[in-house]
């Protein structure tokens, strides 16, 4: 424990040394982990072991909540400079979720609560920590029943954003709804908006379910902190993925990608088959889970219905360096997503939803949440390299066009697209089409059709 220890207090002593506005709650703390970053690379990382790093990880994230917290106490009782009394709380309560939010980073194929440290992780640069880092306090505590949410208890903490916070929760009195995933808006704007678009919350709830869409079955605008109630879906994220493969110097085939591209733009096509049309406008790695099946197989479902839409004009907004880099490990960065037509004000398209599936895709063939493709017909020359078929480079190409004609039309005329192993693009000789006879895609290893959760679809929107 005595590694936990130092981690803790380098942790602890650097808040109170560099970060004592974020403390006194005056200023987010995303405004200072790069510098916290800093300090924890020279003096943590610089000065273990890759072996040791990973072995201090692995018991900090594996380690019980009760010796955390004990860990905590002895921590923040010997620092030097002692911690301030009107800090202490703060610091505590930001050092308790370390382990949560190392958790939520860490979970993938083979570990899907995160409570392991892949062994090839390593960290090479300071700002490889930030996704390791909170960048706020949490608002609710477990175990919290907050006012006006049913009997619903909040277990565990499953995601930690800007805006919001995501908890595992259950209902005693609901057994066959239990878990679920509440998703509370802690921003007092955003909640306000809220409330002034009940007609878009009820269009939502209104929709029938959708095979691969995370179901939203309620929406409590009664709390302190209005709430969308979601099926809990356990798994992991496609950031998961990417850094799975990156750990292990590896990256999946051309065909997973493919199908994993495909199954995304069928439950998104479906969506914009809806009339009045509705586009998601929300869609990032951070927000499509990989569900484990049988026999090894998984499916994957698409998050934040709803959510994305009462965040959009904040989300629009050009993020922080910090708040790039960060959101960009974690696959979280919206704004990065958004069309060029989205981020000058237009009215969203299908297409839109088309563009932010052709990041994730780039993305993923290059195994990195950060990348962004390059423009000046550029983009061709860097697809080469992964040995794509001239198909789906020009497919790919096509759905990160500035020009929104030229993106297909919508997420189910891009999934056929993939499916006919054809794409489609047009020049000033018309419309053509290229076959792909090279590679063909094994879907039967991501199930289109899962078993449907069990859902008892209500609504607090009256």
């Amino acid at each position: 424990m005595a590694k936990i220890d130092h981690v803790l207090s380098v942790i602890s002593q650097t808040l109170n040394l560099h970060a004592s506005a974020s403390l006194a709650k005056f200023v987010p703390f995303e405004d200072h982990l790069l510098q916290v970053c800093k300090v924890i690379y020279e003096n943590i990382v610089k000065k273990m072991s890759a072996n040791e790093f990973r072995a201090t990880f692995r018991e900090l994230i594996y380690s019980s909540p009760t010796t955390i917290d004990l860990l905590i106490q002895d921590c923040l009782m010997v620092s030097r400079p002692p911690i301030p009394d009107e800090f202490h709380d703060t610091v505590r309560d930001y050092l308790q979720l370390i382990p949560i939010v190392c958790r939520q980073v860490f979970r993938r194929s083979g570990d899907v609560d995160g409570i392991s440290v892949p062994e090839s992780f390593q960290v090479t640069d300071h700002k490889e920590l930030l996704p390791l880092l909170p960048d706020r306090l949490s608002f609710y505590q477990e175990w919290d029943r907050p006012l006006n949410l049913d009997n619903w208890e909040l277990r565990r903490l499953r995601g930690l954003g800007i805006h919001s916070e995501i908890w595992e929760s259950y209902d005693d009195q609901q057994p066959e709804l239990s878990p679920a995933a509440m998703k509370f808006c802690t921003d007092k704007k955003l909640s306000r908006r809220m409330l002034n678009q009940l007609d878009y919350i009820q269009q939502i709830l209104d929709l029938d379910f959708i095979q691969g869409l995370v179901p939203l079955r309620s929406v409590f605008l009664d709390c302190e902190n209005p709430c969308f109630e979601y099926v809990q879906m356990p798994g992991y994220d496609l950031v998961s993925i990417m850094n799975e493969f990156r750990w292990r110097h590896n990256k999946p085939s051309i065909s997973d990608i493919s199908m994993i591209v495909r199954r995304i733009s069928r439950i998104i096509g479906k969506l914009h088959q809806i009339n009045p049309r509705f586009v998601h406008c929300g869609l990032k790695p951070s927000n499509v889970f990989i569900m484990p099946r049988d026999r090894g197989r998984v499916t994957a479902w698409i998050s934040d219905i709803g959510w994305s839409g009462i965040a959009l004009p904040d989300s629009l907004q050009a993020p922080t360096v910090v708040q790039m880099l960060r959101r960009g490990q974690r696959g979280s960065n919206s704004y990065l997503y958004f069309s060029p037509q989205l981020r000058d004000g237009h009215a969203p398209v299908p297409q839109d939803d088309v563009y932010a599936i052709g990041m994730i895709w780039y993305q993923m063939l290059c195994n990195d949440p950060t990348a962004i493709p390059r423009e000046n017909g550029k983009l061709a020359e860097d697809l080469s390299q992964f040995q794509l078929p001239v198909s789906q480079i020009q497919l790919l190409e096509a759905c990160l066009h500035r020009d929104v004609s030229r993106r297909p039309k919508d997420g189910l005329d891009l999934s056929d697209c993939l499916a006919a192993n054809a794409s489609i693009y047009k020049s000033d000789s018309g419309t053509h089409q290229v076959n792909q006879t090279s590679e063909d895609l094994h879907l039967s290893e991501i199930m289109d059709e899962p078993i449907r959760p069990k859902l008892k679809l209500k609504s607090s929107v009256d």
